[in-house]
């Protein structure tokens, strides 16, 4: 789900939470890793790609290969998979290699575990995947490119078109989101916790607890504005890139005056132009000092790296905070990341500025991409 702003800025929207005091002098912008994240994650997949179409030629590997694919979300765990599969042991090798590269360009931990998945390229290839023409696999490219490589069990290279699913089966390798998103959330907390950025745990398909839905505040317990319906109208996202991975940040400041991030993962949210209407927690207002945040949406970014994202913003930032007043949060940050982190530019989703606890209408993003319906809740004290 995507809409049509440059990352530079979007970005720097994500951390909004970053607001808090920076480790180097005001100003100050962290280094560009020599090598980008983008560049290790598509010459690592690439390099995976040959290497397993190579091996689809071995007795039985390309029905296994096939199996694998054909079933729930049509993906699997590529480390694991080559690593217990008949050969595939060359590939087995160079995907924990590969896995451990694409980790430390990400800026996460070992223990975020495999990130490298095998999935089939699009649903519609579903039928040929279980039997048709000789299987292709390619590496996931940068969201941009026109074309991408694949590759036969022969080493000859396919050029297919980016943005059109081909008639055949193709499977790809790439970065599976949920679990990239899901480690990166971590590291971006931590690294900004290192700020003096308080964070909450992620919600993820958090449903409405016990409760009821009135705005006057009850004794015990907290106030809440839930998230009832959200809708997005487009979706630029390429068939080689796999499912969106979409979430919310909700930025403010905390009762103690420091800069507060909530994050809210929305693994539902998979198709534009569709209402969904999932009655999620998105605001808990007890987490915040003033009667107003910012929320910004996002989708997550396989080619991006948490612990460098989060370190430039807070090493750019001036003076956001204000302690004794509501300030908006995200226009104050948009120049703290430096160009050329990211190849993937459509990342922003929307954004909405000063959501009160007293919104409870449908809201309109300032990127006219995004539209919210928000009602109050109080969440009954356990």
């Amino acid at each position: 789900m995507r809409a049509m702003v440059p990352l530079a800025s979007s970005a720097v929207l994500l951390c909004t939470a970053g607001a808090g005091s920076a480790a180097t002098a005001p100003g100050a912008v962290a280094k560009a890793p020599s090598a980008t994240t983008a560049q290790t994650v598509t010459g690592t997949t690439d390099k995976l790609a040959r290497e397993l179409a190579a091996a689809l030629g071995g007795t039985g590997v390309e029905q296994k290969v096939r199996a694998a694919v054909d079933g729930g979300k049509g993906a699997t765990d590529l480390v694991a998979f080559a690593g217990k599969t008949r050969g595939l042991e060359r590939v087995s090798q160079q995907a924990e290699r590969g896995n451990a590269d694409i980790l430390r360009a990400k800026g996460l931990k070992a223990q975020a575990g495999s990130l490298i998945e095998l999935r089939l390229g699009d649903e519609s290839m579903r039928d040929e995947v279980r039997g048709g023409e000789p299987l292709l696999v390619a590496g996931e490219a940068d969201e941009d490119a026109r074309t991408i490589k694949a590759y036969d069990s022969s080493g000859r290279v396919h050029e297919l078109d980016a943005r059109t699913a081909p008639d055949r089966a193709v499977l790809v390798v790439g970065v599976n989101g949920e679990q990239s998103l899901k480690a990166g959330m971590e590291q971006l907390r931590s690294t900004l916790a290192e700020q003096g950025v308080a964070a909450n745990i992620p919600t993820d398909l958090a449903k409405k607890p016990a409760g009821s839905r009135s705005a006057a505040k009850a004794s015990g317990g907290y106030d809440a504005t839930l998230m009832e319906s959200v809708r997005l109208k487009e979706d630029r996202e390429p068939w080689h890139k796999g499912g969106a991975e979409i979430y919310a940040l909700v930025a403010g400041v905390n009762p103690q005056g420091e800069p507060q991030v909530d994050t809210v993962q929305m693994p539902y949210l998979d198709y534009d132009n569709k209402t969904y209407t999932p009655n999620q927690i998105l605001i808990n207002w007890s987490h915040f000092k003033f009667n107003a945040v910012d929320i910004v949406m996002m989708e997550e970014d396989t080619q991006a790296n948490y612990a460098e994202l989060a370190r430039a913003v807070a090493n750019g930032l001036l003076t956001v905070i204000n302690k004794s007043q509501y300030t908006p949060l995200v226009d104050a940050i948009i120049k703290a990341i430096p160009q050329g982190w990211f190849s993937d530019d459509h990342d922003y989703v929307d954004s909405w500025y000063t959501i009160q606890k007293s919104a409870w209408d449908p809201f309109t993003g300032a990127a006219s991409n995004g539209t919210i319906g928000l009602g109050p809740w109080h969440v009954d004290e356990v």
